[in-house]
């Protein structure tokens, strides 16, 4: 079994006994034989699903002679036909070479037998044609004059009834004229009654609407008395509501000048409270300080602390002293930012002594 077979090309010729192959058709020498005989036989192949490309090729046909299995391959299928055939005529003849040939032979001769008595046949049958086309072109003219005859009648007859046809169809024109006239009669006299019957029902309805628009006006008219009188209440609230909104308005008006009014005379009040304070502290100060200053004139040694003896307690506490100077730099300096932040002038300040500065407000603002 080859693994991969090629099919090649080749000349054969198909003998009773044999089979001759050629590499090319003008070859003389053979490359080799096949023989045949009555155990020979001739298979037809169909390209089966395989891998190989060999194995889907179409036409092809095997010959199995004795131990040997060949495959060939034509061009088309009727080529394939034709070798099949002949090779089954060589197979068949195989045993005996000069059967075929008076087989061949005998088989001419019957055909060219065939081939006479169909063309004595032939003129037999021409000739008996012939007669019979002579007899009815005889009859084909009798028939012709016959038909003439017939014709002629049939006109003359056609004529006839179509002159009563037309007779026909003129009263049946009459008739029915006669009968649409009177159908169209009957449709005006229906068309007027329902014309009438339309008229009738169009003016009661008119009326209908008549009535129905003139119910309809009177209550737009409540409807537009209703909507003046509610416009008039409409306008008369909302002069009212502006009265009281202009009242309102300067009522606010007033109460923002009193409250203006009152916010000043507090903020007045208030600075005056101040500066009575700082006044009473001021002087409250320069009380210390000539009281101290008196006690430190009437000791020997100088110190920079004092005594002082509270109510209520026999041990005496001690404090510093500040320069009267220290204390009314701090002091008038709080004044004039409080004075600053305010948005009024500063007012001015005649020192009382040589320890203390005393501060004047003019409380008539």
């Amino acid at each position: 079994m080859e693994i991969f077979p090629a099919f090649k090309e080749f000349w054969m010729v198909v003998q009773p006994h044999k089979i001759t192959v050629y590499s090319s058709p003008s070859e003389k020498e053979a490359r080799g034989e096949i023989l045949i005989n009555q155990q020979s036989r001739i298979e037809k192949l169909e390209a089966p699903q395989s891998l190989l490309p060999t194995r889907h090729a179409k036409h092809r046909f095997a010959l199995h002679c004795e131990n040997k299995h060949f495959e060939f391959q034509a061009s088309d299928h009727r080529s394939r036909l034709q070798w099949i055939s002949a090779m089954e005529k060589a197979i068949d003849f195989s045993f005996q070479g000069s059967r075929l040939q008076l087989s061949l032979a005998e088989e001419r001769r019957g055909q060219r037998e065939e081939d006479i008595r169909g063309r004595v046949s032939t003129q037999d049958i021409v000739e008996q044609t012939k007669a019979e086309l002579e007899m009815e072109k005889a009859a084909r003219i009798q028939a012709e004059r016959e038909a003439l005859l017939l014709s002629q009648e049939k006109e003359s007859e056609e004529k006839r009834m179509r002159e009563l046809e037309s007779i026909r169809e003129e009263l049946e024109r009459l008739l029915e004229e006669e009968k649409q006239a009177k159908r169209d009669e009957e449709i005006v006299r229906t068309l007027q009654a329902r014309m009438l019957t339309e008229e009738w029902e169009r003016r009661e309805q008119l009326e209908k609407i008549q009535a129905e628009q003139s119910q309809m006006l009177e209550e737009e008219r409540s409807k537009r008395a209703e909507f003046e009188k509610l416009k008039e209440e409409r306008e008369r609230m909302a002069t009212e509501a502006e009265i009281r909104l202009r009242e309102m308005e300067s009522e606010k008006q007033r109460l923002d000048e009193e409250l203006k009014k009152h916010r000043d005379r507090t903020r007045r009040v208030n600075i005056g409270q101040e500066v009575l304070e700082a006044k009473m502290k001021v002087h409250k100060q320069e009380s210390e300080l000539k009281r101290n200053y008196s006690m430190r004139l009437s000791s020997f040694h100088p110190s920079t602390l004092t005594v002082q003896e509270e109510d209520g307690d026999d041990k005496p506490k001690y404090r510093p002293l500040r320069s009267a100077s220290m204390r009314e730099t701090s002091y008038s300096r709080s004044i004039r930012r409080r004075f600053r932040n305010e948005g009024k002038p500063m007012p001015l300040a005649q020192p009382q002594s040589t320890a203390a500065v005393g501060v004047e407000v003019n409380n008539n603002e």
